[in-house]
């Protein structure tokens, strides 16, 4: 998700607090319904919700990615703070520990969102305008590009992988912490870079 936005040019600093509330309200959300389903697409909702609006915030009010995710971050992290009081939230339903416990279900959610990923990057027409708007924003523009949209898009597939993560995440540990996701942004940012892509996108 993360390669998607760096590739834009931008940067989101946010996707550990995405990744800590998407985890806390799907486990409220088990908690209270013992439903795994819903938690899943709870999560996934708040992934995609938190991406939007980061997107929003970049791409049409057009505020810095740095200051836009890094207020997202903050306010996410106080809203973690008050949902759970501090506190963990157990999680008792095996239905949903599955895609984190000792299974192969984490690793292949993993390598399809992978292919996905790759497969819109390199053999779509959005993919190519990300790569374009990441060289060239004004040229981008020029050649017919949405640059608004590929930009809000960017950051709203980046929330949906941060509540795809947040469901992992809170599988493998049996609970969710206040704390999830703390310093991640660093992780993705990271591997990102490693694996290939430049910080000034393109």
């Amino acid at each position: 998700g993360m390669t998607f936005v760096i590739l834009t040019g931008g940067i989101d600093l946010s996707v550990g607090s995405i990744l800590g509330l998407a985890g806390v309200l799907a486990s409220g959300i088990l908690e209270s319904t013992g439903n795994a389903g819903a938690a899943i697409l709870v999560a996934l909702a708040v992934g995609i919700g938190c991406g939007a609006v980061n997107g929003f915030f970049v791409a049409v009010c057009e505020i810095p990615p740095f200051i836009s995710t890094l207020g997202m971050m903050t306010l996410l992290r106080g809203c973690i703070l008050v949902y759970t009081k501090g506190s963990p939230i157990p999680i008792k339903v095996d239905a949903y520990k599955f895609f984190g416990k000792g299974t192969v279900a984490g690793v292949l959610v993993a390598v399809i969102l992978f292919l996905i990923a790759h497969y819109v990057l390199t053999q779509t027409s959005y993919g190519r305008s990300i790569y374009a708007f990441g060289g060239n924003r004004e040229a981008a523009r020029l050649s017919g590009i949405s640059v608004r949209f590929t930009e809000w898009m960017a950051y709203t597939l980046n929330g949906l992988m941060c509540g795809v993560a947040g469901v992992i995440l809170t599988a493998r540990l049996g609970s969710a912490q206040s704390t999830s996701g703390t310093g991640i942004e660093m992780d993705a940012i990271a591997a990102v870079i490693l694996g290939g892509t430049s910080l000034s996108g393109g």
